[in-house]
């Protein structure tokens, strides 16, 4: 009676298996760039529509108070100009005021917790995005509100962006103005940052506090300063 022989079962040899998992480790190399590159823009996607509905929601303000930009603080609200958005129900969700660039950052889980009351004005610096507070002063004294018309250029004028704070304050900060502000803007995106300007177009720039937060061989701010003519 004949019998037919079992099948050899082919199994992979070591030097089979080391080459599929060097191949595997090469193609993983090729890839990882394009993977983080393609998160980096997802990230600096996201920060711009941030940017984008805080810029909406300026406009929104200023249609509502009779063309007046919003204060960089309200001292009857004692709060800064977030957190004004934020109470008189201009946004709900407070993702919002992060950049998905910097989840590392230290505060950034607590951004989001369910603690702005109206009458603490530091949990409103809990931002990475600020205000150009030459545009958005503080209605008070020798610094009144300016109105969306009385700014020479509005298309080249920033009023918000992304920002950081210079001092011991690690949690972020609401405004930003000359060179020697506490609060700069800071490029979230390798050397690029997301700014919006009075006119409410967004765009991502590069190396904005160099370009755009230091004064010109004038000492003026051109990008800053409502009132600067020259360009």
């Amino acid at each position: 009676m004949n019998h037919r022989a079992a099948p050899i079962k082919k199994r992979f040899t070591l030097i089979e298996l080391l080459v599929v998992i060097a191949i595997i480790a090469i193609l993983a190399a090729l890839l990882l760039p394009t993977l983080q590159s393609a998160k980096a823009r997802g990230q600096q996607s996201l920060c711009s529509s941030n940017i984008k509905q805080i810029a909406n929601m300026s406009g929104l303000y200023s249609t509502d108070n009779d063309g007046f930009f919003i204060p960089l603080y309200s001292s009857t609200e004692n709060n800064p100009w977030l957190n004004i958005f934020y109470h008189n129900n201009y946004f709900k969700d407070r993702a919002l005021s992060r950049c998905p660039a910097r989840e590392s950052w230290s505060y950034y889980s607590q951004m989001v917790i369910s603690s702005w009351p109206k009458d603490s004005a530091p949990y409103s610096r809990w931002s990475h995005y600020g205000i150009n507070s030459m545009i958005a002063r503080n209605p008070a004294g020798n610094k009144p509100l300016y109105k969306s018309g009385n700014i020479i250029n509005p298309s080249k004028k920033i009023l918000f962006g992304e920002t950081k704070c210079t001092g011991t304050l690690m949690r972020g900060y609401y405004c930003f103005n000359s060179e020697g502000s506490t609060g700069v803007l800071y490029n979230s995106h390798r050397k690029q940052a997301n700014l919006s300007f009075v006119d409410g177009h967004v765009e991502t720039l590069e190396n904005a506090f160099d370009n755009y937060q230091k004064p010109d061989s004038n000492d003026k701010y051109p990008y800053l300063d409502p009132m600067y003519k020259g360009y």
